[in-house]
């Protein structure tokens, strides 16, 4: 029995399993098992259909199911993140997405918006830019595309119903 077998065994043996991980089934074969708790970081990738688990990240946010090899240094090198990623720590956000065709990407943000810093009165808030690098994997939790930055989504800003209806007539 290998490792991911074993912890596959202990993860569905374990008896406070539904106290301590939300269960995510992305009905594919595929389940992600994230921690628990403020603070918990804790991530899982179950291949339900071979019966093995991946822990890809521990509760203190430790990356252990990825490398330095599966980033794209060059890449993540023209951010001022770079020292970021190399310690290996996934420090804000860090998760896996639904699997499609066997694939899913790993997104990772190695610097939050300024805002994040910012307490209920604006107060605290940096001009830091977000920072999130992606990557690509398989059912195995090999890398198919290794980390690198992602281009940043702008969201359209919501339009309040008078302006709207200014707009219309």
């Amino acid at each position: 029995m290998d490792k991911q077998q074993q912890l596959y065994q202990w993860l569905m043996n374990y008896q406070r399993r539904d106290e301590e991980y939300n269960a995510f089934d992305w009905d594919c074969g595929m389940t992600r098992y994230k921690g628990r708790g403020i603070g918990n970081k804790e991530l899982i990738i179950v291949n339900d259909t071979e019966q093995r688990a991946w822990q890809i990240t521990e509760p203190n946010g430790e990356i252990v199911g990825f490398t330095l090899d599966d980033l794209d240094m060059q890449n993540i090198c023209a951010t001022d993140c770079a020292h970021l990623a190399r310690k290996m720590i996934a420090y804000y956000r860090f998760d896996v997405e639904r699997f499609k065709n066997g694939k899913a990407e790993v997104i990772w943000t190695l610097q939050p918006e300024g805002c994040y810093y910012a307490d209920e009165d604006g107060f605290g808030s940096t001009d830091d830019e977000e920072v999130c690098i992606k990557a690509v994997i398989d059912t195995h939790c090999q890398v198919l595309e290794k980390f690198k930055v992602s281009e940043r989504v702008e969201i359209p800003q919501i339009v309040e119903d008078d302006e709207l209806v200014d707009e219309i007539f």
